[in-house]
């Protein structure tokens, strides 16, 4: 059962990790969006679903960045979210838009082979 406690944390850690991940220097690190952040009820996990632009190879790089520098962001949120025990991060890529934007795309190419359909 989700808490408005837990919703609130977990969208004040959305918000202040994306602010920390746009000021690391690691060059495997790229366009990041923070898609979702889940926490356990005993505070202890924190998963960051993120988006990356670019090639699935670059994308599992930035994953790796972004888990290597886990630590360094724990510390970041300790200093800047007032609550008394910062979960410990995971970072994982969320291809849900991804997938969304090839559904879209085969549904357009079903409406464009469609008996009747004028649209060139």
């Amino acid at each position: 059962m989700r808490t408005h406690r837990l919703e609130r944390i977990e969208a004040q850690l959305a918000k202040v990790t994306s602010e920390i991940i746009r000021d690391l220097k690691d060059p495997r690190i790229g366009f990041v969006s923070i898609i979702r952040v889940t926490v356990s009820p005993d505070l202890q996990h924190a998963k960051i679903f993120v988006s990356v632009m670019g090639e699935p190879e670059s994308q599992n790089q930035c994953i790796d960045g972004l888990n290597s520098a886990s630590g360094f962001i724990r510390r970041q949120l300790f200093q800047k979210i007032e609550i008394k025990n910062i979960p410990s991060l995971s970072f994982h890529l969320d291809i849900s838009i991804q997938e969304s934007a090839h559904i879209l795309e085969l549904m357009n190419r079903l409406n464009l082979n469609e008996p009747g359909n004028n649209a060139v």
